[in-house]
């Protein structure tokens, strides 16, 4: 059955930023819920199968609270239509709260429900395993919960089974903790900076048995597996059962 209702944004400039530059964002929001949208001033009305209008409406009225704010980013967008899609009651306040300040200053705010959902669990257990597509930010989201952990956690162990992964994650935790931690170092394909605060690593290199024994059970507080779909294979196993951290974080 084919509804029409009406929704009133609070200015003009509002409606402009949930609709987004060249209408990309309500173009995006008329695809994904198979409705028509027409504005005239700073309301709108949304056409369409009832279903379909309701979701529309959900999602137009969390992203005039982020347009308040802020540019609506592609991210906030995508997490609000599903959120939108499910039915279900969310709070895009969520999105909008703080994560973590970088060695900058700068504040850091999640960009999808699920990150914050991430930061949420990190802060409530001791053992965590994020699960997420490459480039959604689990790594750097793990560098702002070590920030805010100093000093509580003081040392750090990131695990990787590539040297490369282990560079780069290196790169990411020094632009979000600067000089926080005094040192940051590599174990493995000829490095060997075992005495660095924030310490990364491949599997092959740390789970040799005279490299493991450098270091006491009790060496980190906060340990960091990538690809932690892996710690099945003996390597891991080896590492996971000798040392004894505060924190384990285990993303794949």
């Amino acid at each position: 059955m084919r509804t029409t209702v009406e929704k009133q944004f609070e200015s003009y400039e509002t409606l402009m930023g949930v609709f987004g530059e060249l209408d990309t964002n309500v173009d995006r929001i008329k695809a994904e819920f198979s409705v028509e949208i027409f504005a005239s001033g700073n309301s709108v009305k949304i056409v369409g199968e009832e279903q379909n209008v309701q979701g529309a409406l959900r999602a137009l009225n969390a992203l005039e609270v982020l347009a308040k704010k802020d540019t609506i980013k592609p991210q906030q967008l995508s997490s609000v239509i599903d959120c939108a899609k499910s039915g279900e009651d969310f709070d895009v306040k969520d999105l909008l709260s703080q994560v973590a300040v970088t060695a900058r200053g700068k504040i850091i705010r999640a960009k999808m429900f699920g990150q914050k959902a991430y930061v949420d669990a990190i802060k409530k257990n001791s053992i965590v395993f994020g699960v997420g597509p490459a480039g959604t930010g689990k790594t750097y989201l793990a560098a702002f919960d070590v920030k805010q952990c100093t000093p509580k956690r003081r040392r750090v162990l990131f695990i990787v089974h590539r040297e490369r992964i282990a560079k780069a994650a290196l790169k990411s935790f020094e632009r979000v903790l600067g000089d926080t931690y005094s040192s940051y170092g590599l174990y493995g394909d000829g490095n060997a900076d075992v005495d660095a605060d924030c310490l990364f690593c491949t599997i092959q290199t740390l789970s040799k048995q005279n490299n493991l024994l450098q270091f006491s059970p009790r060496e980190f507080d906060y340990i960091i597996v990538d690809e932690v779909h892996r710690v099945g294979g003996s390597t891991y196993q080896r590492v996971l059962d000798y040392f004894e951290p505060k924190f384990l974080l285990g993303m794949s």
